[in-house]
């Protein structure tokens, strides 16, 4: 009598390309940090401690300030990631448990990925008000973002918990970053940069045959 059969990972349809394609989107997202690195470091008289990521976007050469020869790219760079991290999370919703938390986290990594687009397209030097005005969403929006995904992924204990801890870390800095003027460029990092060090590990198990939850 033949032995009964024991499905495996074969057996399981691929996933969409849509969610492959969206994974893509989100481990990417490092690769914002060492651009940003990469503009800095083409900079002159910008401190990574008392200047903000914007004035990396600013065409500030000959005026006696900041020059960021690179600023296009820095600008450029704003509205890429921001528009990878806008589609990837959508696309990846159906690798999400069902639930209005993880729709909320999908939303809001909408809204603060074409923040960043419009960061992009506003440099401060250009309209410093309405620069501030769409750049505020990043600051509420991906912390949020980053907890409310953590939360949704429970059962997966360690990505859940260093996901909580990477939102808290990045709340906490962006409220440091508004209220206060200590270390601004360092706030402006600890608010922005753990979220794209944590999203490729969200991507890896979105990979996962079974559905994140």
């Amino acid at each position: 009598m033949p032995a009964p059969h024991t499905p495996d990972h074969a057996d399981r349809p691929p996933l969409p390309t849509r969610v492959r394609v969206g994974a893509a989107m989100l481990t990417v997202q490092p690769a914002y940090i060492a651009l940003e690195v990469l503009v800095g470091a083409a900079a002159t008289s910008y401190s990574v401690l008392g200047d903000t990521i914007s004035d990396l976007g600013t065409d500030g050469c000959g005026t006696g300030g900041i020059c960021s020869p690179l600023y296009p790219v820095m600008n450029t760079t704003f509205v890429v990631f921001g528009l990878l991290r806008a589609a990837g999370a959508p696309l990846v919703r159906t690798r999400l448990p069902r639930g209005f938390v993880a729709n909320a986290a999908v939303s809001l990594w909408v809204v603060s990925g074409l923040a960043s687009v419009a960061v992009g397209l506003v440099p401060v030097d250009a309209a410093p008000t309405w620069h501030a005005i769409v750049a505020a969403p990043v600051f509420v929006a991906q912390p949020l973002a980053v907890l409310a995904t953590a939360l949704s992924v429970h059962s997966r204990r360690l990505l859940s918990r260093a996901g909580i801890a990477v939102g808290l870390v990045s709340g906490a800095a962006a409220v440091a970053f508004v209220a206060t003027d200590i270390t601004p460029g360092i706030l402006e990092r600890l608010a922005i940069w753990p979220a794209y060090v944590w999203l490729p590990f969200l991507a890896a198990a979105v990979l996962r045959r079974r559905t994140t939850g």
